[in-house]
């Protein structure tokens, strides 16, 4: 009977360490999941956009219809996002830059490249006034 008190009380105190750890995480110094989670879209749609880039360069119209409609993918994941923060404003930016990319992904699915080309800067002028507003900061 006299080890049930001591596993007892470490099994209080670990329990104690891991909700003491998981709080000092949580308290202002961890980092949020979902905002985490939006930086890796990013980061992805950072990498598709080089990909498109390098696929217009080539005038391959195949691999630019893919790239863009992997960003359109991302776009969508953004828009979520943003709609469950409430943010408007932004919500309006990535469906406008959903929509550009379907342009720039229809351009190159017909082989039109200097179509996409003119889309994708339109889409890359939208991207850069979302990112000119720093919605991760709000």
């Amino acid at each position: 009977m006299q080890k049930l008190p001591i596993i007892m009380v470490a099994t209080g105190a670990a329990v104690c360490v891991l909700v003491g750890s998981v709080t000092a995480q949580s308290g202002g110094r961890g980092k949020d999941p979902r905002a985490e989670a939006q930086k890796a879209v990013m980061d992805d749609m950072a990498d598709a956009q080089e990909d498109l880039r390098d696929a217009l360069a080539t005038k391959d119209g195949e691999a630019v219809s893919v790239a863009a409609l992997k960003i359109e993918g991302f776009m969508a994941k953004t828009e979520s996002y943003w709609a469950a923060k409430r943010a408007a404003d932004i919500v309006k930016l990535a469906q406008t830059s959903r929509a550009l990319s379907k342009d720039v992904a229809a351009a190159g699915a017909a082989n039109k490249i200097l179509v996409a080309q003119a889309a994708l800067e339109k889409l890359s002028a939208n991207c850069n006034a979302c990112h000119d507003l720093h919605p991760e900061k709000r």
